[in-house]
């Protein structure tokens, strides 16, 4: 599968939020990039996600793999719930892999609101499909 934008904002997409697992002893070179979302008038959630190895220190190395992946979760749960089943899901793959765990939340369909708290991580490097929208005040 070609690489998938795991943050994708677009008009009516509300993202939950983000969770980031990295600086694994067990699993060195490797890191797990997951968010949560729903479309508009679709009260299922969606998780994106993606599998990282790495081969430099450098942001979206060449020779970096990665393994993305999507799928609906199919049981309509709320907001509180289904950030309660995530930390559970998330917490299991730190727990297995030695991962630490960063997670942003969003709470919003705001892209901006979203790029925002998503660039004040250390670890992200947002690769843009399309220039932001600068404005003006």
């Amino acid at each position: 599968m070609a690489d998938l934008n795991i943050v994708e904002c677009r008009p009516g997409r509300y993202y939950l939020g983000a969770w980031f697992l990295y600086d694994s002893d067990s699993l060195p070179s490797q890191d797990w990039f997951g968010a949560v979302f729903r479309e508009a008038n679709d009260l299922r959630w969606t998780l994106r996600y993606r599998h990282q190895y790495f081969t430099s220190n450098r942001p979206w190395h060449e020779n970096d793999r990665r393994s993305n992946y999507e799928m609906i979760l199919g049981e309509i749960v709320s907001e509180p719930e289904m950030l309660r089943k995530m930390d559970k899901f998330v917490d299991e793959l730190c727990r297995r892999g030695g991962f630490r765990k960063d997670f942003v939340y969003f709470g919003t369909d705001d892209g901006e609101a979203i790029v925002e708290r998503i660039s004040a991580r250390p670890w992200a490097h947002p690769k843009f499909t399309e220039q932001p929208k600068v404005t003006k005040s």
